[in-house]
């Protein structure tokens, strides 16, 4: 009998700009985690519950509250202090250190956990010009998308199972484009896997909303960020956040069974 296995994805970008106000040092990720099915709710969603709890256990419903990286970012940057009114009332406390510290020491523990594994891929956009003139090169999105599911697909072949992977619903335009992308991986395979193992392995993609709560696409909120900030400080000397994950994120990438987590876990093109 096969193993179900869910990958919950997202995505960030990060640049700079020049004196022209032109965007440089561009690096785009999509990156997610790797859930069991029989996971989600024993493992996933109990113990993210139980960091909503320790974080808003005053209010009525604290599980009924959704982590979102973007809002809790800028609640804790001190220069938005008088712009609140901008994020929904519960981000606000994290202005306070200590709720940020419950936060990311829970996210830490629950990323580092042995039931999740972190795959991700990330394209440095001003070195891949460098090389591939705009003109003639494939969309950033085709390009992540086939990393991604290149070593989902030999994940789930190391671990005799098959895979859905969820995305955050974002227009109905972007869904189109990013399923249009997933079947045509699916159907043309990679460089390394073939069609035939793609369709058997992965069987769909589906776009969750974030008002569905969905524990899986919340973990993943808070990877890719942490990731480009990462690669962007390698290159372009772009600082961490203070609160950041990547410690726990580096621990738990695939490594394709042959401790090559840069191939396997998060691949950085070029």
């Amino acid at each position: 009998m096969q193993n179900i296995y869910h990958l919950y994805l997202d995505e960030s970008e990060t640049h700079d700009l020049d004196s022209n106000k032109s965007w440089i040092n561009r690096i785009f990720c999509i990156a997610g985690i790797i859930v069991k099915k029989e996971d989600n709710e024993d493992i996933l969603s109990k113990k993210l519950n139980q960091i909503k709890v320790d974080i808003w256990g005053d209010l009525p419903n604290p599980t009924g509250l959704i982590l979102h990286e973007k809002d809790i970012r800028f609640a804790q940057n001190g220069f938005n202090k008088y712009k609140l009114n901008e994020i929904s009332s519960e981000y606000h406390r994290f202005r306070a250190r200590r709720y940020s510290k419950i936060l990311y020491k829970g996210l830490g523990d629950l990323i580092s956990s042995d039931k999740i594994t972190v795959i991700g891929g990330c394209i440095v956009l001003d070195e891949l010009i460098k090389y591939y003139s705009e003109e003639i090169l494939t969309d950033q999105y085709l390009v992540a998308t086939q990393i991604i599911l290149e070593n989902f697909c030999h994940f789930l072949q190391k671990n005799n199972g098959i895979g859905y992977v969820f995305y955050e619903s974002r227009e109905e335009h972007q869904n189109k484009d990013i399923r249009m992308r997933f079947n045509q991986i699916k159907t043309m395979g990679t460089m390394y896997i073939s069609p035939y193992a793609m369709q058997r392995n992965l069987i769909h993609i589906d776009f969750p909303s974030k008002s569905e709560n969905v524990a899986g696409l919340q973990v993943a909120d808070f990877l890719p960020n942490n990731i480009v900030r990462k690669v962007s400080g390698g290159l372009y000397n772009k600082k961490m956040h203070e609160f950041n994950l990547y410690q726990p994120i580096r621990k738990s990438r695939y490594d394709g069974g042959f401790k090559l987590f840069n191939r396997f876990g998060i691949k950085i093109m070029p």
